[in-house]
């Protein structure tokens, strides 16, 4: 299933208790491909079955999907070594505000003042797309490396 510019995926209730949301395409959604045209280039958001895909619940929602470059940059507000982001360890990052000033030293990833759920990835061909996640929940954002088994290397996640 592809979702274009002119389209809009919407969903619909017929009970209002959690968990109701019925799925107008049907039930199987994965794999699901965004695609977003800007100044002649074409960004591409594909949400593929193996890698976890699109899971929705009461409180809680999963997308498991892959960056185009390992050029991320976001995610929240949190002590950072660099702007850019260090794919070659898995890391978690907790998006839940609290009261705790930035502390740099060692590895932790706390979490600071406010909760800004926005990345920004720089292609490999110099054009770049950011994502703005609204949620009044928790979030948790986890960046790794994948293994490809076409080109047999280690790809952004």
């Amino acid at each position: 299933m592809s979702v274009n510019d002119d389209e809009i995926v919407l969903t619909k209730s017929v009970d209002p208790s959690p968990g109701n949301a019925v799925n107008p395409y049907g039930s199987d959604i994965s794999p699901l491909t965004f695609r977003k045209r800007y100044y002649g280039a074409t960004l591409n958001i594909r949400i593929e079955p193996l890698s976890g895909g699109l899971m929705f619940s009461d409180k809680y929602i999963q997308l498991a999907s892959y960056f185009a470059s390992e050029n991320v940059y976001g995610f929240g507000e949190n002590a950072h070594h660099a702007i850019k982001h260090d794919l070659s360890r898995y890391t978690t990052w907790a998006m839940l505000a609290r009261d705790e000033g930035p502390n740099s030293y060692g590895l932790d990833t706390k979490n600071l003042y406010g909760v800004f759920a926005f990345y920004i990835c720089v292609e490999y061909d110099g054009n770049a797309h950011g994502v703005l996640i609204v949620n009044s929940n928790p979030q948790v954002a986890c960046l790794f490396l994948k293994f490809s088994e076409r080109s047999g290397t280690e790809q952004p996640t």
